[in-house]
């Protein structure tokens, strides 16, 4: 009622809007767009194919158990790049539980 049932039905009135990826909970409009590059420790040429492949399955797992949907996702050969759609209050705490699932099972293998 009131404010919010105005502001979803003059978005879905618009169909310019709609072409967006909007995101539209109760009374709040967003398009969060979150960009996280994670990088070798001293930028050392580690991540070589094998690896690579290995570290975006795990980023998939990780993004799958927190409900968000990577968009792209791009090695180099010291570091790797992550775009995903996030709500306000949840960002940070993902690129957090990103390191660490990636400490936890590269680390190891590597040393």
């Amino acid at each position: 009622s009131g404010y919010g049932t105005r502001l979803r039905r003059q978005i879905q009135l618009a169909p310019v809007l709609l072409k967006t990826n909007l995101r539209i909970p109760a009374l709040y409009v967003y398009s969060l767009q979150f960009h996280h590059v994670a990088c070798v420790k001293y930028r050392h040429k580690a991540l070589n194919e094998i690896i690579a492949k290995k570290l975006k399955s795990i980023n998939l797992d990780a993004a799958k158990a927190f409900g968000v949907e990577i968009i792209e996702q791009e090695t180099a050969i010291d570091h790797i790049h992550i775009s995903f759609p996030v709500s306000p209050d949840t960002a940070f705490k993902i690129s957090k539980q990103l390191k660490l699932c990636i400490r936890k099972v590269i680390i190891p293998r590597v040393s």
